[in-house]
């Protein structure tokens, strides 16, 4: 479905902002579709943290889109040759507009120069090749903004198990890269997203969402706080569902090398809400991950169906 969006509704979406520039209020309006839109095709709440759909997707922020279209555009102009209008127009206008001016060459001078890269003088001056351009101009955009947004993961509470390293790329995260063969596992995956993005309601979100609600101990064993490391590895209550899947995850992780029983509870948590560091780290095969992620996902779906079962039965 991501895959959908940005080949059919982005195109749409975006058309022609690359020369009529959005204003800051329009900028705002698209942003905020894409950002809705692509919470409902993840299956998350309007709550999550913005940031992490760019993250979990590896799409930019639209304003970062507008700006590889508009440096695309202007390239274009650079390599006409030089007795032809639009190369002349700009000519004429980075020479006599200042840079508080609404003209379109002063607009894409600031982006030139908010991304480090020469002035739009010397591009006219030493057009650059098209192919040569686009990687170049794409790479350095993502770099800019996914370095912004990884610097505002900190600032964020739940979100310490997410990976972030596709964003760079451009590239969907990996946990939808894996391939489980079943229908089944991909209906889980939502759950689990909810953990690694901190938008699932466990009792210790309640106490801070809600004035009601004043006790954070778990309700299902009331011996600790219900935070996402209680939920998963420690609830007495769930214990039984928790061992007979781990049991089977602990096993396949030991025939990889990782002796699971030994980490830490950051460590486990980072295995089971997203295993990507781990296997970039380890080299391990597309096959094996594939199968711990599909018992991950079971784990974490038959903990969530037994809690709500407990709960609210």
């Amino acid at each position: 479905m991501v895959h959908l969006y940005k080949i059919y509704v982005s195109p749409v979406l975006l058309y022609g902002l690359e020369l009529i520039l959005p204003t800051t209020s329009s900028l705002a309006l698209i942003e905020n579709f894409q950002k809705k839109l692509l919470k409902q095709i993840l299956s998350l709440p309007t709550c999550v943290a913005d940031i992490t759909i760019n993250i979990l997707t590896g799409i930019l922020p639209i304003e970062a889109q507008i700006h590889i279209r508009a440096l695309g555009l202007f390239n274009n102009i650079c390599n006409q040759h030089e007795e032809s209008m639009e190369k002349s127009l700009a000519r004429r206008q980075l020479t006599v507009k200042n840079n508080q001016s609404s003209s379109w060459f002063v607009a894409v001078k600031h982006m030139l120069r908010k991304y480090n890269l020469q002035e739009a003088t010397w591009y006219l001056d030493n057009p650059v090749k098209k192919s040569l351009w686009t990687s170049n101009i794409k790479r350095t955009v993502h770099n800019y903004w996914s370095k912004s947004i990884v610097q505002l993961l900190p600032l964020y509470k739940g979100l310490d198990h997410l990976t972030t390293g596709n964003l760079e790329k451009g590239k969907i995260h990996p946990l939808f890269r894996i391939n489980c063969h079943s229908a089944i596992d991909t209906a889980r995956l939502p759950v689990k997203l909810k953990l690694l993005t901190g938008s699932y309601i466990l009792q210790s979100k309640r106490i801070k969402m809600y004035k009601d609600e004043t006790d954070p101990k778990c309700l299902l064993c009331s011996k600790d706080d219900e935070t996402v490391t209680h939920f998963i590895l420690h609830c007495v209550q769930l214990q039984n569902i928790r061992n007979k899947i781990l049991l089977e995850t602990v096993d396949v992780l030991n025939s990889l090398g990782i002796q699971f029983n030994e980490l830490l509870d950051s460590e486990k948590l980072q295995i089971i809400l997203d295993i990507t560091p781990v296997a970039t780290s380890r080299k391990l095969s597309p096959a094996s991950v594939a199968k711990v992620e599909r018992l991950t996902r079971r784990l974490i779906y038959q903990l969530h169906i037994a809690r709500y079962k407990i709960v609210c039965g």
